[in-house]
């Protein structure tokens, strides 16, 4: 927790030595990410805050998807119910053809 405090306080995501900084290391990144955000996240990871982080990854390697709605049609899940419900099944089908491609 102070490490990840500390970032607050300095205003910078580095390494607890501070000699690494993840933001600028992201621009280095070789293996394919894939990100996923949810119009229904408005604290944790928003999609504008999602699609920031993932610019500073090389586009070549980099997949973005939004969910816009809950697999039912209800409204799109917030952050814990992308993970801990079957609100975003259809979500979670991405992860798997990504992880396996």
């Amino acid at each position: 927790m102070l490490g990840w405090t500390g970032w607050w306080h300095a205003d910078r995501w580095t390494s607890d030595d501070g000699k690494t900084d993840y933001l600028e290391a992201l621009s280095k990144v070789r293996v394919p990410v894939l990100s996923i955000a949810s119009l229904g996240d408005r604290y944790y990871c928003t999609p504008a805050g999602a699609v920031r982080f993932i610019k500073r990854i090389p586009p070549s390697r980099t997949t973005f998807e939004l969910v816009r709605r809950a697999d039912d049609g209800a409204t799109p899940p917030d952050h814990m119910q992308l993970i801990t419900t079957r609100a975003a099944v259809s979500a979670w089908r991405k992860v798997a053809e990504f992880c396996v491609t």
